[in-house]
């Protein structure tokens, strides 16, 4: 035999024998056995310790009855296991009173006295007859736990006790919820059971749960590649208010990356028309290698002889605009005493190669009034009147060298894709927010893009397709911005802190079972964050579960614990009170 040393619960060192090479298990065992026996002057017997027996006996009764299903669920695992497989909820409870500083009954006399005060305390709430079924069936479970019975034994012996006609007649209403009752009671223990609270939780938060899951299902991607989170899709309010809260909440940093996946796919929808600088460049080579040929052709058919370039023909058409009402404007009389300068101060301006340069000098003082932003009225104006100073000097080029029109048409219709490309860049460039961090250079600004949207001048060399493209990204941005005019009263901060409250409720609602979950309850918030992260796992949960329709959980032990007091006596026996 060994001699084993353990501290016993009055904090001395004990010695007792034992069997050579015993177990943990086996040593606390024994020891629990040996500590059961103890005299009566082994426990210190002074008013705190007996107030904290009967405050811990007091809460136990008052545990007992919403613990029951699953210290059953429990116990059956147990038996059929042969090994303590799952710890009951009454445990647990027991446990956590302990660690609050709470004494155990310690021997014979303590141990009865909680019997009574727990049973009286579990079934106070349903008249003087459910105390008095509460103290029956717990001082006969007692009684066999004394004799050394087993739980199974305790429990028969609480439920003959405790059967006073009212515990008989609500003995078979238990029986008929109790399988029920244990199966939500354990839910946060295992996954599919998680699955099915959260989609409680999902079904309460919604406005409307099966219009919301619909419309989470159909919602479209407007930018391929980009996925709206559960509360965007659905557009309901109420799940917008809990995608807004786990955003700015604790799981906010969960987002980042689904953000970080659309601002991306919002960026590269935009590049797919918008291209690069190099992909512009390789167009306007493609363009002056395809149609340079055709221009030098014309070119080289000029004759001297046959026809020349008229400067004044050219001049004329200027001077008739700036002799026209428009001429009073500054801005018309400058351009046009620009583009007659330019042609009088040009070199061999007959020859239509010679021309042909002074004509792009004159377009391109056009384009740079008829490209300024947020200018007035009369730089549009005075660009639109030099263009038709440039047509005029375009008639003339062709007299003098046949074909050079076929080459302006070529040009004009391979400059249509660059033209396009630098207004998407241009834009591109404008609705990219400055912010900070690896990826800002992804953020699109939606209000800018907005703006841009509203402009049909900046938007007219545009195709019909490349429109489509803008205001499908203005439509997701839209979209995800959306949760945040969902919000409570009060400040960001204190409407932050009342939706994570609100979560925290939404998933436990019971203020005895909620301590027994442990890590249940963190597990079903992650699960919860996953749905709302991914739309079609939230509106599987939305649609599988069966939506409430009677008392909550929470009412239906509240009317179980009124009907009826057998929930103290098995709490009592599976809670740890032997």
């Amino acid at each position: 035999m060994a001699i084993y040393k353990v501290q016993g619960p009055d904090g001395k060192i004990h010695k007792f024998e034992g069997p050579d090479g015993a177990s943990p298990d086996e040593v606390i065992a024994a020891a629990q056995k040996q500590f059961s026996g103890l005299p009566e002057n082994d426990v210190p017997d002074t008013l705190g310790r007996k107030a904290g027996i009967i405050g811990r006996a007091a809460l136990s009764g008052l545990a007992a009855l919403p613990a029951l299903p699953g210290d059953l669920l429990s116990a059956g695992l147990n038996t059929i296991a042969g090994k303590q497989v799952l710890k009951s909820p009454s445990q647990d409870f027991q446990d956590t009173l302990t660690g609050y500083g709470m004494p155990n009954p310690e021997n014979q006399r303590e141990r009865v006295a909680s019997d009574l005060v727990s049973g009286f305390s579990g079934g106070i709430a349903g008249g003087p007859m459910m105390a008095a079924s509460g103290v029956a069936g717990n001082m006969s479970a007692g009684g066999v736990r004394e004799l050394g019975g087993g739980p199974a034994l305790q429990i028969g012996a609480g439920i003959v006790g405790g059967m006073t006609p009212g515990a008989f007649m609500t003995a078979m209403k238990l029986g008929q919820s109790a399988i029920g009752g244990a199966a939500k009671a354990v839910r946060p223990y295992y996954e599919s059971g998680r699955a099915q609270n959260v989609g409680d939780a999902l079904r309460e938060a919604a406005q409307d749960p099966v219009a919301a899951a619909q419309a989470a299902r159909a919602a479209p991607n407007y930018v391929p590649g980009s996925e709206p989170a559960l509360g965007a899709a659905s557009a309901d309010p109420g799940l917008m208010g809990l995608e807004r809260a786990s955003r700015s909440g604790a799981g906010g940093s969960d987002f980042v990356p689904l953000n970080i996946q659309n601002s991306q796919a919002q960026n590269a929808y935009l590049e797919s028309i918008a291209g690069d600088p190099a992909r512009l460049q390789a167009l306007i080579d493609a363009r002056n290698t395809s149609t340079g040929p055709l221009r030098q052709t014309a070119f080289d058919a000029y004759d001297p002889t046959v026809a020349n370039v008229d400067p004044d023909v050219v001049k004329a058409a200027a001077m008739a605009k700036l002799m026209s009402p428009e001429g009073n404007q500054s801005n018309v009389r400058d351009a046009m005493e620009g583009s007659i300068d330019a042609i009088d101060n040009a070199n061999n301006i007959q020859n239509p190669a010679f021309a042909y340069e002074t004509r792009k000098d004159i377009a391109q003082r056009a384009q740079e009034r008829l490209m300024k932003r947020n200018s007035m009225g009369a730089d549009k104006l005075a660009g639109g009147l030099t263009k038709d100073v440039v047509k005029t000097l375009d008639s003339e080029i062709e007299k003098a060298a046949p074909g050079y029109q076929n080459y302006m048409q070529e040009y004009a219709a391979q400059s249509k894709p660059i033209t396009q490309m630098q207004d998407l860049q241009d834009i591109s460039g404008r609705i990219r927010m400055a912010g900070v961090g690896a990826d800002a250079e992804h953020n699109i600004s939606g209000a800018k893009l907005a703006n841009i949207l509203k402009d049909p001048e900046q938007l007219k060399n545009l195709t019909p397709d490349q429109l489509n493209v803008l205001v499908n990204i203005q439509k997701d941005l839209d979209r995800s911005s959306a949760i945040n005019a969902v919000r409570g009263a009060g400040s960001d901060t204190a409407s932050n802190l009342g939706m994570e409250k609100q979560i925290s409720s939404l998933l436990a609602k019971h203020p005895v079972l909620n301590p027994l979950y442990l890590g249940g309850i963190d597990k079903q918030k992650d699960l919860l964050l996953q749905a709302l992260l991914d739309r079609q796992l939230g509106a599987n949960l939305l649609e599988n579960g069966v939506k409430k329709t009677g008392p909550t959980l929470g009412q239906q032990l509240g009317l179980r614990a009124k009907q009826t007091a057998l929930g103290g006596t098995i709490g009592g026996i599976l809670g740890g009170n032997n």
